[in-house]
């Protein structure tokens, strides 16, 4: 289940043009809502509740390519737009740095048939409202792909796995909670597998060893893009705001992270989790 802390009824529900056994149009008065947000241990209040400063973004929503086969998909589209305002300046201060200049505009395309789920691409977000019918409160998608523009990295970076990695620790461990802890194989998983593997090793960072060292590591990528493994390995031994000699290793802080997770998430069957 790729959201189980959404509003669980909207599964039933499908927009025009997505093919179920009983398909349900959506009235076209219906308002999406956003997912019941529980919070976890690290998980941020509203944005409201925090009293952030604003940061301007204009969003842009282009349905064209699909309001025929969905008419509904504006509304979803409208509601997406209201959590991405609302939560771009969390991240923008989770993920400031020195000079750092947020875009002012994001332009959100919907498609029908497209290889992801979601995907952000120089200042545009595309969304596939195949993979959306399954799943109508999916709006963590969302501040996944709104976290990549608020990275905006210079040129192609070495290290993939810590993008895409900060991109679902946003998601998962500020936003929303992750049902699944990341879903962890103890003896497989490396910090290296991206997404919610890295996410959650993350989120065990910031609780346990350095609680800025995401912002640390987006600095590093947005300053220099050729940042490697081995740049990431010294930011956390030499950088970290801790004496020099409770600093660690990469690797014994993934150990430890292991121990840990395993003795409070482990299950006998651990799902695979779905990116």
């Amino acid at each position: 289940m790729k959201h189980i802390t959404g509003v669980l009824f909207w599964g039933v529900f499908a927009f025009a043009g997505c093919v179920t056994e009983n398909e349900v149009r959506l009235p076209a008065n219906l308002l999406v809502p956003e997912p019941v947000r529980i919070l976890g241990p690290t998980q941020l209040r509203a944005p409201s509740e925090m009293g952030m400063p604003a940061v301007p973004l204009d969003i842009i929503i282009d349905v064209s390519r699909v309001e025929n086969e969905a008419p509904y998909i504006k509304l979803w589209a409208k509601h997406a737009a209201t959590v991405c305002k609302t939560w771009f300046p969390v991240l923008c201060a989770e993920l400031g740095s020195e000079n750092f200049k947020p875009r002012g505009k994001i332009t959100f395309v919907f498609l029908r048939h497209y290889f992801a789920p979601a995907q952000y691409y120089k200042g545009r977000i595309f969304i596939s409202t195949d993979d959306l019918c399954g799943d109508l409160s999916n709006y963590g998608m969302m501040i996944h792909e709104l976290t990549h523009a608020v990275q905006e990295y210079p040129g192609v970076t070495n290290v993939d796995w810590l993008v895409e990695g900060i991109a679902d620790y946003t998601r998962f461990y500020l936003y929303e909670t992750d049902p699944l802890q990341g879903c962890i194989r103890p003896g497989q998983s490396k910090y290296t597998d991206s997404y919610r593997t890295t996410a959650c090793f993350l989120d065990y960072l910031v609780r346990n060893y350095d609680k800025a060292i995401v912002k640390k590591f987006n600095a590093a990528l947005r300053k220099n893009s050729g940042v490697t493994e081995n740049d990431i390995k010294r930011i956390i031994a030499e950088d970290a705001d801790l004496e020099i000699q409770k600093r660690q290793t990469m690797e014994i802080l993934f150990n430890s992270f292991i121990a840990d997770w395993t003795k409070n998430f482990s299950t006998p069957t651990v799902k695979k989790a779905s990116q």
